[in-house]
C-alpha cells in the first residue's frame, strides 16, 4: 500500500508539461498536494523516473520525476515540494479550459534526458 507524504486536494487545473523532449504537452491536473501532483496522460515520455516540468495554473516550470503511470494516469513527485501559499492559490471552483490561464514562458532547457545507448 502506498502512503503518501502530504495529503493531496482533489482539484482541476489546466497545466502543462515538457519533458525535454518534443513541445510541451496540456493536461488537467486533477490531483495535487505540496509534494506532487497527478494528472492523465497516454505519453510514452511518461515512464517511472522520467524528469519532466510542469506548469500548473500559471505557476512553475515545478520540476519533478514520474513515480508511477498506471492506467493512463501519471503521478509526479516535485522534487522541491510547493509552498502553502501556491496550493492556497490553486481554487477547485474555478475550472478553465486546458489551456487558458497558461503563460507563454519557456521552460527551462533539460540535461541528461536522452538514454544512454549501449550498442
Amino acid at each position: 500500500m502506498q502512503t503518501r507524504q502530504t495529503p493531496r486536494k482533489s482539484i482541476k487545473l489546466p497545466s502543462r508539461y515538457f519533458t525535454g523532449t518534443g513541445a510541451p504537452d496540456d493536461v488537467l491536473v486533477t490531483e495535487i498536494s505540496a509534494g506532487g501532483c497527478r494528472f492523465a496522460s497516454t505519453s510514452p515520455d511518461l515512464t517511472i523516473g522520467a524528469r519532466l516540468q510542469i506548469e500548473i495554473a500559471g505557476t512553475g516550470p515545478h520540476h519533478g520525476t514520474v513515480k508511477w503511470a498506471e492506467k493512463g494516469e501519471i503521478g509526479v513527485t516535485f522534487l522541491r515540494n510547493i509552498t502553502e501559499a501556491e496550493l492556497g492559490e490553486f481554487q477547485s471552483s474555478h475550472i478553465p479550459a486546458a489551456s487558458a490561464g497558461l503563460s507563454e514562458r519557456e521552460f527551462e532547457p533539460m540535461t541528461k534526458t536522452k538514454p544512454t545507448r549501449f550498442c
